[in-house]
C-alpha cells in the first residue's frame, strides 16, 4: 500500500478489496504450494501488514473484501 494508492482511495464510496489471503503463510501451511502470498504479489487481510491495517486509516464509504477459500 503506497501513500499515492491511499490518497487516489481517500473519498470513495466502496471498494471492492481482494481478500485471498487472510495469512501471508494461508498457501504454505495449507500444502496448497511453497510461495508465500507477498511472494505472489498478494497482500493478506491480516497483521500489521495487511490490507486491514492498510486501510484503516482511508476515508473510505464501505470496504468490501472478496474472499474465496483457497481449499475449493
Amino acid at each position: 500500500m503506497t501513500d499515492d494508492l491511499r490518497a487516489q482511495l481517500a473519498g470513495i464510496d466502496l471498494l471492492f478489496f481482494d481478500g485471498t489471503l487472510w495469512r501471508d503463510d494461508e498457501m504454505v501451511t495449507a500444502g496448497l504450494g511453497t510461495k508465500t502470498g507477498l511472494r505472489m504479489g498478494h497482500m493478506s487481510l491480516s497483521g500489521q501488514d495487511g490490507g486491514i491495517a492498510a486501510l484503516a486509516g482511508v476515508d473510505v464509504g464501505r470496504r468490501v473484501a472478496i474472499r474465496r477459500s483457497p481449499h475449493h
